[in-house]
């Protein structure tokens, strides 16, 4: 009798602390402070180079460049935009749909605008390796806005 009173004590423990866990995750997932705000992607590519955007604070720029890795050339910053305003999420390459020796693939820099104001980014195609053979370039010129509301 008293290793059954051991058993349901233990297995209501578990339960007890299974149910905090998944409360706690699942609060963590929940933003209460935006309730369903979807996030605005604005897609950018090689068309839009030495242009100038307008972005609403909370956007996600995502800068799609094509890139050929294997070569070793890949887009790097040349010059770094203001982190007040803009904060990098991930830079990756995808690689190509057709495997050919010589595809290029997309490298693409995901950025959140975090502040508001203006900044630029700048970036430069070449090797690691040979940083002052710069092949290509990219500018794009930012101004982040509030958010509006819309009604």
């Amino acid at each position: 009798m008293k290793y059954i009173k051991i058993k349901i004590v233990f297995y209501f423990l578990i339960t007890v602390i299974l149910c905090f866990n998944l409360s706690v995750i699942g609060f963590a997932q929940t933003d209460s402070s935006t309730p369903d705000k979807k996030v605005n992607v604005v897609n950018i590519n090689s068309n839009d180079n030495n242009s100038t955007i307008k972005l609403q604070k909370g956007d996600l720029l995502s800068l799609n460049l094509k890139s050929n890795i294997s070569t070793g050339y890949s887009w790097n910053y040349i010059s770094m935009f203001d982190e007040n305003i803009l904060t990098e999420i991930s830079s990756d390459f995808i690689e190509p749909i057709i495997n050919l020796r010589g595809t290029p693939g997309i490298q693409v820099f995901k950025i959140n605008a975090v502040g508001i104001g203006k900044t630029s980014i700048k970036l430069g195609y070449f090797r690691s390796w040979e940083p002052d053979n710069i092949i290509d370039t990219f500018s794009l010129n930012i101004i982040i806005r509030q958010n509006q509301k819309i009604n």
